[in-house]
């Protein structure tokens, strides 16, 4: 599994007060970057914020992705990087890295990172490296324990690993939003400009139904064995959480999660067996629903014409 992480905290980016809900292009970058990710197939995407930044985190929420936050306000990308990969551990084969404010690569150049079995690899257009930046899971390790100077640069070459570098036909790996205006041409042609199938795949018995949100919040409970950080992760009450919790497992008539009471060690939660194997059916599931639905798709609205 491919997931994205993206930094919107630290000296790089926000410096100079770089606001990534700003609108480019008629939609916030985060939202885009979002957008991308998801329309690349890649659908764990983790945000690392700032610290106080509840309007990012509430974004997020609403987006269905992970917001970590580094707490830190002069600290480096590294730093943010390091929190992404901490938490991606064990959760992914590999990870594409971006600050926020470059926000216009296309999903075509996501997806072709994407198809690379190269441990870094570095999208290049017209003999200069941009973003996403690719790394395996194998590498999350050693960066992790870099302390030298240099940032991810440093960290890559420290490690020992070569860098391919994939040349793609995409400018927007190369602007950054923050320093740069002249930018218009290449928002009228990106490719989430183009008509583009969106479907959000729920299973239901005719009453409350598991979707994206019940999705994101069992999977998050999974990672962290807990219903009240899944929550704050999630942007919902601890409350609703259980209503949701209960409601799966109502619809698909199985105990998804066990509960831990809270005691000398504290209490708790993680998912059951069967709790994984929804997770892991309805991925799989939206998967097979969106390759056939592009399909489909071109043959009625290919080109976007009517």
């Amino acid at each position: 599994m491919t997931a994205a992480l993206i930094i919107a905290a630290g000296t790089t980016p926000g410096a100079n007060g770089f606001d990534p809900l700003k609108p480019v292009g008629g939609m916030p970058p985060v939202q885009r970057l979002v957008l991308v990710f998801q329309q690349a197939g890649i659908a764990r995407v983790v945000l690392v914020a700032g610290p106080n930044n509840e309007a990012l985190k509430k974004q997020a929420a609403k987006l269905g992705v992970v917001c970590l936050e580094n707490p830190r306000l002069d600290s480096e990308m590294l730093d943010s990087v390091k929190i992404g990969l901490d938490y991606l551990q064990d959760k992914c084969d590999k990870v594409q890295i971006t600050p926020v404010d470059i926000p216009l690569f296309s999903v075509e150049t996501a997806k072709r990172l994407d198809a690379s079995d190269e441990a870094v690899v570095l999208p290049i257009h017209n003999q200069a490296t941009g973003h996403p930046i690719q790394i395996k899971a194998k590498l999350f390790g050693k960066i992790l324990a870099y302390g030298g100077a240099g940032g991810l640069a440093g960290a890559v070459e420290a490690s020992g690993v070569s860098r391919c570098f994939l040349e793609v036909p995409d400018a927007g790996i190369l602007v950054d939003v923050e320093k740069e205006s002249d930018y218009d041409a290449l928002v009228d042609q990106h490719s989430l400009n183009a008509l583009l199938p969106v479907v959000r795949v729920f299973v239901t018995r005719g009453g409350d139904g598991y979707g994206p949100g019940q999705q994101q919040l069992l999977r998050l409970l999974d990672d962290t064995q807990s219903l009240r950080l899944a929550c704050q992760q999630m942007g919902v009450s601890y409350s609703k959480g259980w209503k949701m919790i209960n409601n799966i497992e109502k619809l698909f008539g199985q105990d998804l999660v066990v509960r831990q009471q809270g005691g000398r060690h504290g209490g708790g939660s993680e998912t059951t067996a069967k709790g994984k194997e929804l997770i892991a059916r309805y991925d799989a599931f939206v998967n097979d629903v969106r390759e056939q639905t592009e399909t489909i798709f071109d043959k009625y609205f290919k080109d976007g014409d009517l």
